[in-house]
């Protein structure tokens, strides 16, 4: 029995467990409980904008013995922490409510509250967040037949990519994240085998993405040609590798442990133009946004850089006078021949260069290069040890026969991370990578570098020219 005047206080709603979910996935209860309990945490982590439309509607019917008028002030406080990529919602609702009665006594007073919650939580949808990963096969795997498509397990987090977590032998990759994708299988126990057969490829979820699987052809190695995707299934997917064989023959069914097989997944991120040269000034010195190093002295002539007269060793550089922002680099420049057609002497950019280091074996201060000429291109660095001077990229042979680029095609060469991918009119035309420990990502000087060879016996005419240099990296 309640005695009034006074003041008599409900809290609401019971205890109890109301599901409420605000998010596809994980379905997390939520609980609404009674005032001084604790309510239930989820941990999330990222922040982002919400609007919330929380409509609340309460009924209170009374039985009393005698007509009471009441005032019912309700006060509603509610905290949230919300998450984009977690999967809910936390929501405390304290709700007290105070009946103020103006007779003096009621024998019986039996509420009955009605009160149904219904939230609903409208956000922009931000780009998801994606970490550059890198997997490296742990182990050998053999396939358990042939001409079937196998899921390939046992996978170690690959040196380079810190921040990859492995789940289900694969990456999970969130929701309308955008990433390129490079990798490798190794089969057999030979790779002077014809592999024809032998295949890779990456599924997200049960569907493969990339153009078509790779092949191995005539070597053990099927090598994806590097693509890029991005996640719109409307959740997070766990991206894979899956190898096929048509042979037993030489242990084909076998697919390699070690760096032979790997999957490389990195974030595509905007670039912003850092440095940019359309050299259309008079002939003469690069000028001080340019430092020159080398056996010569690289030059502007009729509106483009040139290495006419500098010698075959050492090689002449020229690079941009101030340090990129990133270890991941892109640098382009436009293909000039000029009429020349150059057996040996080569045009080249450069990533990941320290010109004033102190020299080293290899010769890590001059970075990664990708040079040319009209039949051959390479992927390189610098190495003092080496029997040609250089040592190509992993992945590369040293020399690689080409066709003459296009006159005026884009050449590019990037630093993402451990891989370094060379690419003209946008083709990936060489690939492979370079550990950080020989070439280091604190380096972060990027420019050109040309080679006269047309004083060495069988060497051919002078080098091409480059015009229209760019050197690009992310938003910080």
């Amino acid at each position: 029995m309640l005695t009034f005047p006074g003041t008599w206080e409900l809290t609401w709603p019971p205890p109890g467990i109301v599901p409420v979910s605000v998010a596809k996935r994980p379905q997390v209860p939520v609980s609404v409980a009674p005032r001084g309990s604790v309510p239930p945490r989820v941990p999330w982590r990222p922040l982002v904008d919400v609007d919330i439309e929380m409509p609340v509607e309460m009924t209170v019917t009374a039985f009393p013995q005698m007509r009471v008028e009441t005032t019912v002030p309700i006060d509603l406080r509610v905290s949230y922490v919300a998450d984009a990529t977690g999967g809910s919602v936390a929501l405390t609702v304290p709700v007290s409510i105070s009946a103020d009665v103006t007779v003096g006594q009621v024998p019986f007073f039996a509420p009955v509250v009605s009160m149904p919650v219904d939230a609903q939580v409208y956000a922009t949808k931000l780009p998801a967040k994606f970490r550059a990963s890198g997997l490296t096969k742990s182990g050998n795997f053999t396939l358990s037949g042939t001409n079937t498509w196998y899921t390939v397990p046992n996978w170690s987090v690959r040196s380079g990519f810190p921040d990859t977590e492995i789940v289900s032998n694969g990456v999970r990759v969130p929701d309308q994240a955008e990433i390129t994708v490079a990798g490798q299988l190794t089969f057999g126990s030979t790779d002077s085998m014809s592999g024809g057969g032998l295949q890779m490829r990456v599924m997200a979820g049960t569907t493969q993405i990339g153009t078509t699987a790779a092949s191995a052809g005539n070597s053990a190695v099927a090598a994806l040609e590097p693509f890029t995707w991005k996640n719109t299934t409307g959740g997070d997917v766990i991206v894979t590798v899956q190898g096929r064989t048509n042979s037993t023959l030489g242990s084909r069914e076998i697919i390699q442990g070690g760096d032979g097989s790997r999957l490389e997944l990195r974030p595509v991120v905007p670039l912003v133009a850092r440095a940019a040269d359309d050299f259309n000034r008079p002939n003469g010195p690069l000028g001080s946004n340019w430092t020159t190093t080398g056996g010569g002295t690289l030059k502007i002539a009729n509106g483009r850089i040139d290495g006419t007269g500098t010698p075959s060793v050492p090689i002449s550089h020229a690079w941009w006078h101030e340090a990129m922002p990133s270890d991941t680099q892109v640098v382009r420049a436009v293909v000039r021949w000029d009429g020349r057609d150059p057996e040996h002497s080569a045009c080249g950019l450069v990533v990941r260069a320290n010109p004033s280091g102190t020299p080293t074996a290899p010769g890590r201060q001059f970075g990664v290069q990708f040079s040319w000429t009209r039949s051959i291109m390479a992927l390189y660095y610098e190495d003092y040890n080496a029997a040609n001077g250089f040592t190509p990229v992993t992945g590369t042979a040293q020399y690689v026969n080409t066709t003459k680029f296009p006159e005026g095609a884009v050449v590019e060469l990037r630093a993402e991370g451990n891989l370094y991918t060379a690419l003209v009119n946008g083709v990936v035309q060489l690939q492979g990578t370079v550990a950080s420990s020989v070439i280091p990502y604190s380096n972060r000087y990027v420019g050109v570098t040309i080679q006269d060879d047309s004083a060495v016996q069988n060497g051919g005419g002078p080098p091409g020219r480059l015009d229209d240099f760019e050197a690009l990296t992310p938003e910080e």
